[in-house]
């Protein structure tokens, strides 16, 4: 009850920068949910289909190989069917290292997409409750400047505790945008550490075959 308390508290003192920050918080959450729906989709067992690929390519079945990565709309997926399409015999290990790097070059950028916007959305939040702050410590104490003099003090801690709201809120939106920024830069990471990989063992597995 008493965070219930606080974030009314804020919505009526706040004014602009409230909403403003809770702006930012909506961006941020939609940002992390689109994220980790794509990282969640983009999550393949790299080895069982290079595999089915392996053993396609040994049966000389293209088509199967080929119909293993359409079974799912992973970067990984993607790229293997790219460098599928250059292994037509007789296969040359550069066509097809072309391909896996043209189609890497369009995949890695929907794969960080977005994610750089939370940091900057996260400091923006603290900055709007700071400034929030710091303007309602200034409209405080032009307020005491002409209040009755016994009653100046308590208007003083009256004014800074609500004013202090503000930066409290921002830093609410902040810390957890960091938090989950973190996380989804550390699963990001592992995402292209695995493509690159995969991608490497792909094209030798595949020049191996021609």
């Amino acid at each position: 009850m008493e965070i219930v308390d606080m974030l009314m508290a804020v919505a009526k003192s706040g004014g602009i920068f409230v909403y403003l920050i809770l702006l930012i918080m909506v961006f941020g959450i939609a940002i992390v949910i689109e994220r980790a729906l794509f990282i969640n989709r983009s999550k393949i067992n790299g080895s069982a289909l290079l595999t089915a690929i392996r053993e396609a390519l040994k049966a000389d079945n293209r088509d199967q190989a080929l119909a293993a990565c359409g079974a799912s709309k992973a970067p990984l997926s993607l790229v293997f069917a790219r460098g599928l399409s250059e292994a037509v015999p007789p296969v040359r290990k550069e066509s097809v290292q072309g391909a896996v790097d043209e189609a890497l070059l369009e995949v890695l950028p929907q794969i960080e997409k977005r994610i750089d916007y939370l940091p900057t959305l996260a400091n923006i939040a603290n900055l709007l409750g700071l400034l929030g702050t710091i303007l309602g410590l200034i409209k405080s104490f032009q307020a005491i400047s002409v209040a009755d003099p016994a009653q100046k003090g308590a208007l003083l801690a009256q004014g800074i505790s609500t004013a202090m709201y503000a930066t409290a809120f921002g830093l609410m939106v902040a810390i957890p945008l960091m938090f989950f920024y973190t996380l989804l830069q550390s699963q990001t990471n592992q995402l292209l550490d695995s493509l690159e990989e995969f991608s490497f063992k792909f094209v030798k597995i595949v020049s191996e075959k021609g």
